[in-house]
């Protein structure tokens, strides 16, 4: 049988990952879409801005990289990335390790790179983490006109990411690299967003999402070599599930020192540790202090038997408690509190959490990403609701905690409630 083979073209089609596939003679065969013009205009905005406008037309020396990516751009549509269309192959991360590996700051955190990396379903995590996310001061575009006989393509995209991707192609999606790639061939070296268009930078944008990835265990390892057996007294009662060595400002503390999230042991579900101690000259300080104080924060907790059995009821919830040394309601915590809540009519409630403080428990309960309530546990059970985010505020909707007010961007309440779970009247 004979067949009828597009031979001209092949050869560049193929090193993009297209075929023109053999037809049987006699078979009805569409045109390939030759385009006669391709118009293209790129755009940054950012910290300044910046266009470019380009027009090729189909002569000798355009002509193979123009049909190729016609041929590109009418290809099945790609619904969803595909690592081997990226090119991200075994090879490709070997022959890429020393950039997805970076230039780690110890021998520990390289050790978890370097296993990382050898490691392919964290390789598919990292690209499909990479291309979810946007960051700001930067906003590329990129369009692409082909037109010929009169028919005509139209390629988009608006993506920050490494070959632009997902391209609108005449208005449907595609995460197809191979346009990226063909678009690439056909436009001068300095022409602006080229670099991004054919993934230039890729490798190092991977080692980026890797560090984001892998940030938990490259701060544990980290402080687990700075630290070493210190931490001991520690992990013989917890799981350090977080933990790092670095100067952090938060609400709860300011501190020079390790910051580590614990679980396990003695703590009821759903409850975590929040633990915060000085480090001077890699000396951790306050240790036996912070572990001597943890049965009675844990007893004032407890009080709260319908926090317990709402955490139970709620498996996917955390109620976190600060600690700051031995201190639960650390120095920071009471003066943002009282100050808040003097200046919005909950002087009584302000000065009752004050008198109490140093028997206190400071909790934040997560309900969900970006939902969650920060609270006093006094000493008798009974909870003091400071400010939340969300629709919701545990077992309350947030209507019936009334009228609140704005804290740096969550609705502080000042409202109490019971040791049995009971909201109070305001002045009880």
């Amino acid at each position: 049988m004979r067949f009828i083979i597009f031979r001209l073209l092949a050869p560049a089609l193929l090193a993009l990952g297209l075929s023109l596939k053999a037809v049987p003679a006699g078979a009805v065969v569409a045109t390939p879409f030759k385009p006669e013009r391709i118009w293209i205009h790129s755009l940054q905005k950012g910290r300044g801005s910046k266009e470019a406008t380009l027009e090729i037309t189909r002569q000798s020396s355009t002509a193979a990289s123009m049909d190729v990516l016609a041929a590109a751009a009418q290809a099945p549509r790609l619904m969803q990335l595909d690592l081997e269309n990226l090119g991200v192959t075994s090879a490709w991360v070997s022959l890429n390790s020393t950039a997805l590996i970076g230039i780690p700051s110890s021998p520990a955190r390289k050790a978890v790179l370097v296993s990382a990396v050898k490691d392919w379903p964290t390789i598919e995590r990292a690209v499909k983490g990479y291309y979810t996310g946007t960051w700001t001061d930067d906003a590329p575009s990129i369009t692409v006109e082909l037109s010929g006989a009169g028919r005509k393509i139209t390629l988009v995209s608006n993506s920050q990411k490494q070959f632009m991707l997902p391209w609108s192609v005449s208005g449907a999606q595609t995460y197809d690299a191979r346009i990226s790639r063909a678009l690439a061939q056909v436009l001068p070296p300095d022409f602006l967003n080229r670099a991004r268009v054919m993934g230039q930078h890729f490798s190092e944008a991977l080692n980026e999402q890797l560090e984001v990835l892998l940030r938990a265990e490259l701060e544990r390892t980290e402080a687990d070599n700075s630290l070493g057996s210190q931490l001991d007294p520690i992990r013989a009662r917890f799981k350090i599930t977080e933990s790092l060595v670095a100067y952090v400002s938060a609400l709860e503390y300011e501190m020079d020192g390790w910051h580590g999230t614990l679980s396990g042991g003695a703590l009821a579900s759903g409850v975590l540790i929040e633990a915060h101690l000085p480090v001077e000259d890699k000396s951790l300080l306050g240790v036996e202090a912070f572990l001597a104080r943890l049965p009675a924060v844990l007893g004032v907790v407890s009080k709260a038997k319908w926090l317990m059995a709402w955490l139970l009821a709620h498996p996917n919830a955390r109620a976190k408690i600060n600690m700051v040394v031995d201190k639960s309601v650390s120095a920071k915590v009471r003066m943002g509190l009282d100050g808040d809540f003097q200046s919005h009519g909950k002087s009584e409630l302000a000065a009752k959490v004050a008198a109490h403080a140093d028997e206190s428990v400071f909790l934040t309960i997560a309900e969900a990403e970006r939902v969650y309530s920060r609270w006093v546990v006094l000493p008798d059970g009974s909870m003091v609701l400071w400010h939340a985010r969300g629709p919701q505020v545990l077992k309350w909707a947030a209507a019936e905690l009334g009228k609140g007010w704005d804290f740096a961007g969550h609705t502080a309440y000042g409202v109490e409630i019971s040791p049995a779970g009971e909201l109070l009247p305001p002045g009880r």
